[in-house]
Formats: structure tokens, sequence, C-alpha cells
């Protein structure tokens, strides 16, 4: 079986290390390379024709978008999947990049209380729908690979992944609110990611799209809040 050959395109140096390195762990997948930005992303297309790429939206040079209508122009069979902290069900960039050609979306993890529940998120929402995308590749099922995702919990928070609905397509807009915009951390320079440190990924103390990622150390208990009272008055 030929293994998927994958591009990540993402600003952050983090969350590409953070995704190259899950879904490398998976046989069916080989991530043949990685870029920061759109442009440099149409490069690399160009050079290592992936199988499928994964495009975030918020790039400095060449924005998510712009670079996907720019692949169309020229590609309409490789599968794009927006991963992005902006594409949600419902949401205004997940609706844009369907109607200028995404084959299909996932949220990326944010406010999340390790990168351990982030893995888990990528593993239930985003490699079934690359299996999804590829399973003729695969010789694999397509309906199969699509099963419900499973809740996942951590000490620090809790996430949870919505099941895919039987007899509603990926692209079905619900009511859902938007969450989680990454903050730009510079006007130049997007590769960085809040909480995350080097020890963690291998990458800059920062990046924008995780929030109170463990460092290591843990919040005060609050205490007994029940004030006392004052007494009772007798009749």
């Amino acid at each position: 079986m030929k293994p998927v050959r994958i591009l990540v395109v993402d600003d952050s140096v983090v969350i590409r290390k953070l995704l190259s390195d899950t879904l490398s762990k998976e046989a069916a997948f080989e991530v043949v390379g990685t870029a920061g930005d759109g442009r440099i992303a149409l490069a690399k297309i160009s050079q290592l024709h992936p199988d499928l790429i994964t495009l975030d939206i918020e790039m400095p040079v060449l924005n998510g978008l712009e670079t996907l209508a720019e692949i169309r122009k020229t590609d309409h069979k490789t599968p794009v999947v927006m991963f992005s902290t902006l594409t949600e069900r419902g949401a205004a960039a997940t609706l844009e990049a369907l109607s200028l050609g995404a084959s299909d979306y996932a949220t990326k993890p944010s406010n999340t209380g390790s990168p351990a529940v982030a893995i888990e998120q990528i593993r239930a929402e985003l490699i079934p729908k690359i299996k999804a995308l590829c399973s003729a590749q695969l010789g694999i099922d397509a309906s199969a690979s699509m099963a419900p995702s499973k809740t996942v919990n951590a000490p620090a928070a809790r996430l949870a992944v919505r099941p895919h609905k039987p007899g509603k397509a990926n692209r079905d807009c619900g009511n859902r609110d938007v969450h989680g915009r990454a903050e730009r951390a510079g006007a130049g320079d997007s590769s960085h990611t809040k909480g995350f440190s080097s020890a963690d990924c291998g990458g800059p103390t920062h990046a924008s799209d995780f929030h109170s990622i463990s460092c290591g150390t843990a919040g005060k208990p609050t205490g007994d809040s029940r004030g006392r009272g004052a007494g009772r008055s007798r009749a």
C-alpha cells in the first residue's frame, strides 16, 4: 500500500511539528514537507506533488484562503483539508473555504489543557477525514474511516469532538459559535503558540493556537468560600 503523502501548511512552527509528528505515527501517512505561509506552500506543492494538503487560514504573506484559490486554478483534484481555529461548523471562514474548493475542514485544537489532548483531537477529527478522502489510495471503505469520534477527557480540560451525524454531509452548516480565534503574535512572525514550552514540541516558547498548557505549575485551591453567619436571633 502506497502511503498518503501529506504537505502540512501552518504559520506556527509548534503546530507544524505537532501535526507532522501525529500524522507520521500513522502507517498510512507520510509527511513529505511543511510550509509556514502560502507562498512557500505553492512552491512546495509543485516540487513535492503531495496527495493531500492540510492548510491553515491565518498566515502571513499569503493566507490560507488565498492559497487555496491559487491551488484550485491549476489543481482541482488534490484534497485540501482546512485546519484552523476559524474552521468550525457554520463559520464564515469554513463556508468560504468550501466555496473556494476545500475538500473538508477540521478545527485546530485550542484552549486545551495539554499537548496530549490536542493530539487526541487530531486523531479523532482530522485523521479519519484524511483517510476518507484518500480511501481509494489506501484501499479502505470511506464510510468505515469516518466512524463517530469519541469525547476526549483530560484533567485540565474536557474537549468534546462532535460526532458526524448519519445522513448529513461534512459540509452541513449548524449553529455553532466561533471560539478561539488565533491571536496574532506579530505582523511578520506568527510562529508562536502560547503555553507550549520548547520541551513540549521542540519549538519556540510561544504559539497562538494553544492556551494555558501545563508548564509544571498548578493553581492554588480557592479554599472554602462559605461565609460564617453572625448568628441567628431567637424569638
